[in-house]
């Protein structure tokens, strides 16, 4: 990582883990999608930068990096016929890069709540159900690390999450828990406009849930939920060993563990830890199975 760096006043500044992360770039749309999808990491600007990133079109190409190194993105082809996605395919580059980059944790894709004392994992591939699982259990009083990025102290073994504003597609607007969270999607101004109808982008979990503090508190991993790729009619919840949850864990990490101590430590984070298999039904069944799984 290359030493702190004083930067113009052009940038936008946040904070992760104390760290700082300046993103640079000349177009007001990708900072205020930054700025606004990522809020609650939003800082004061510091005197130096830990990270600087940077966002820019260069010959009708969109051009991301990472302390100066270029971010290869998703569907590059398709981001420069609207501006919105190629900022929201930006940002989420740029903060898995700022996540990786945490040396005291390890971070991974996934979502994962705290229900009563207890910090659960939920492992899944992208757009399987997480976030529609997270709201539910949201609904049931389970507060929220995040539904994107997780990390893992390394030293405490504390699960915690890399805050962001949580996102809804349209599409699954008739599986949310209530009324009310559908009103909180709808009158949202953070949208961006997809083929498959609109993302809401930045959604304050403490408004989904009529108003109560979300924000889950660093807790020891207590047990982890794989979600199994493919629909089932009903949710079925499927012990599995520990160590099956830590491999599934470590193939999630955004930077690959660092040698065999660095695994092993890693696998005794989970030596204690209940694990199972979800298959997802609806998620309102789901969501009561985990819970009932979780507290038994």
């Amino acid at each position: 990582m290359p030493g702190p760096r004083v930067l113009s006043k052009g940038a936008i500044w946040f904070a992760f883990r104390g760290r700082t992360l300046a993103i640079e770039s000349a177009h007001d749309g990708f900072r205020r999608f930054a700025q606004t999808a990522f809020e609650p990491l939003h800082a004061a600007k510091p005197r130096i930068a830990d990270h600087v990133a940077g966002m820019q079109i260069v010959d009708a190409a969109l051009h991301v990096t990472f302390d100066g190194e270029r971010i290869a993105l998703a569907h590059s082809s398709d981001l420069m016929s609207d501006s919105s996605i190629a900022a929201y395919y930006a940002t989420r580059a740029i903060f898995t890069q700022f996540a990786a980059a945490d040396r005291t944790s390890w971070a991974a894709y996934g979502a994962a709540v705290r229900v009563g004392d207890r910090a659960v994992l939920l492992l899944g591939r992208s757009r399987i159900g997480k976030t529609l699982l997270t709201l539910h259990l949201l609904a049931r009083g389970a507060d929220v690390y995040g539904d994107e990025t997780i990390v893992i102290d390394r030293r405490s073994g504390d699960v915690d999450g890399m805050p962001r504003r949580l996102m809804v597609r349209e599409p699954a607007l008739a599986l949310l828990p209530n009324d009310m969270m559908r009103e909180v999607c709808r009158s949202s101004p953070h949208a961006i406009v997809t083929p498959a109808g609109r993302l809401w982008y930045a959604l304050d979990a403490d408004v989904l849930s009529g108003g109560r503090t979300t924000a889950a508190q660093p807790a020891p991993i207590a047990a982890v939920a794989i979600i199994n790729d493919a629909r089932a009619r009903a949710s079925r919840v499927e012990p599995l060993h520990s160590k099956k949850a830590a491999i599934e864990f470590a193939r999630r990490l955004y930077r690959p563990v660092d040698d065999v101590r660095d695994l092993s430590r890693l696998t005794a984070c989970f030596d204690r830890v209940r694990a199972c298999r979800l298959s997802l039904g609806s998620p309102a069944d789901a969501a009561e199975r985990l819970v009932d799984w979780v507290t038994s």
